[in-house]
C-alpha cells in the first residue's frame, strides 16, 4: 500500500502537536508495522471530517490495546472504530488548521514555517524526503529537472502534484479490492 500525501505531509502536524506519550505510542505503531496509512476522510465515517486525520491501524500488534489507551488520552483523539478484518481507523483532530487548509489546497510549501520544518522533519540529523517538497528546496528542484528532463530554469508553485482528494479518502471497498488483487498475483 503506497503511502498517501496525507501520511507524508499532514500526519506530522498531528504528531508534533501531541504530548510525549502520544508521540511514543504512534512511534510504536509505526515501528511495529501497525500504522498502515493516513487519510483526510473515510467514506464510512459519519461525523464531520474537516480538520480530521484518519489513521488506518492493524491491531495485530500485541501492544495495540495499551497503545490505543495512551492515544485516547491525548487531546488529538476523536474516535476509533473497526474498519475491516484486523484493521481499525483512528480519527485524530488536526489543530494546525493552517497546515490542513494549505494541504487541502495543494499548497504544500505553505503548510509549515521553515523553522518548523527544520526542527521536525529530521531523522538521525537527516531531512526526511517530504521536507524537500514542503520546503521547496533546491535539491528537490534539481531532482525534478533531472527526472522529467526539464529546462535548467524550471520552477513551479509547488514541487509535488495537486492533491487528489479521492486518493486521500479511505474507501474500504476499493482498498481491499486492490489489496486482494495484489496478494493474488
Amino acid at each position: 500500500m503506497q503511502k498517501t500525501k496525507t501520511f507524508k505531509y499532514l500526519l506530522p502536524a498531528v504528531y508534533h502537536d501531541g504530548d510525549v506519550s502520544f508521540k511514543k505510542a504512534l512511534d510504536q505503531l509505526a515501528f511495529k508495522g501497525s500504522l498502515q496509512n493516513a487519510y483526510i476522510n473515510d467514506i464510512s465515517y459519519e461525523g464531520d471530517s474537516k480538520y480530521k486525520l484518519f489513521l488506518l491501524i492493524n491491531n495485530l500488534n500485541p501492544l495495540f490495546e495499551s497503545l490505543l489507551a495512551v492515544i485516547k488520552e491525548d487531546r488529538c483523539f476523536v474516535d476509533c472504530y473497526h474498519s475491516h478484518g484486523s484493521y481499525y481507523m483512528l480519527v485524530l483532530e488536526v489543530f494546525n488548521t493552517k497546515a490542513y487548509d494549505n494541504f487541502i489546497e495543494s499548497k504544500y510549501s505553505e503548510m509549515y514555517t521553515i523553522r518548523y520544518l527544520t526542527e521536525n522533519f529530521k531523522i538521525r540529523n537527516r531531512f526526511v524526503p517530504s521536507y524537500h517538497i514542503l520546503a521547496k528546496t533546491e535539491e528537490r528542484r534539481k531532482q525534478l529537472i533531472k527526472d522529467f528532463d526539464l529546462p535548467e530554469d524550471f520552477d513551479a508553485d509547488e514541487y509535488d502534484s495537486l492533491l487528489d482528494k479521492e486518493q486521500e479518502t479511505f474507501n474500504v471497498n476499493l482498498i481491499w479490492e486492490q489489496h486482494d488483487t495484489t496478494t493474488e498475483n
